[in-house]
């Protein structure tokens, strides 16, 4: 007589059906996972140095997050960075795009019109993108002042690259010309005026109006 295969030793159903993990117990579970995945998250390298309440905030995500939550740059230039990163995707996705054949008088042909044409996205990409290398035509000894050598504009976005997309720190020597670099596109982009960092429970409150004013509401009610 043929043996059959061996029942697992687990809780089962009067019918002999496996019993599952009840919603309790799922739910239990999910939790556990999630406090070990935060626990992960703000062990990280790069937010180790922030303080425990700013650990968990969305932004110590990056590198350049944590700097503006630890006040080493300003709100306005960690702004910068990130629309920096969004031109330099943007430009590297344009490059990866194929070209699309064009009528005579320079617009894509589509079944359908958009907001924008393919064409006239190139051109806003394009010019986005040079105004931002154009920022970064630095150069260490002459704008500076700094006793460093064979530093350009290729050199120095590089340099914010590493900073930016791959959150390597770069040496001490060079922090200043990165730091000048966030500087010049904070000011190209006009986010230099930004206050310092906030909380996310901060940003989600409205502004308050002055006294006078709310004053003056209440009264006209």
């Amino acid at each position: 007589m043929a043996r059959g295969r061996k029942r697992k030793m687990v809780e089962r159903f009067p019918c002999g059906k496996v019993r599952g993990p009840s919603e309790v117990d799922l739910r239990r579970m999910a939790a556990e996972e999630e406090r070990r995945t935060r626990s992960v998250a703000l062990s990280q390298h790069h937010r180790n140095w922030l303080p425990e309440h700013l650990r968990a905030d969305q932004r110590a995500g990056t590198l350049i997050g944590c700097l503006m939550l630890g006040g080493v740059i300003g709100e306005g230039e960690y702004l910068a960075a990130e629309r920096y990163r969004r031109v330099k995707n943007d430009f590297l996705g344009l490059l990866a795009s194929p070209v699309l054949p064009t009528t005579w008088d320079g617009e894509v042909r589509m079944e359908a019109e958009t907001p924008e044409s393919d064409e006239e996205r190139r051109e806003r990409v394009l010019r986005h993108y040079d105004e931002a290398m154009a920022e970064l035509a630095i150069d260490a000894v002459r704008d500076l002042g700094l006793p460093v050598r064979n530093v350009t504009g290729p050199w120095v976005s590089a340099k914010l690259d590493d900073l930016v997309f791959r959150d390597r720190m770069p040496a001490e020597a060079y922090w200043p010309i990165c730091r000048e670099a966030l500087r010049r596109l904070a000011q190209l982009w006009k986010t230099d005026g930004c206050e310092g960092p906030k909380t996310r429970s901060e940003a989600r409150k409205p502004p308050q109006r002055p006294r006078e004013e709310r004053e003056a509401i209440i009264l006209h009610r």
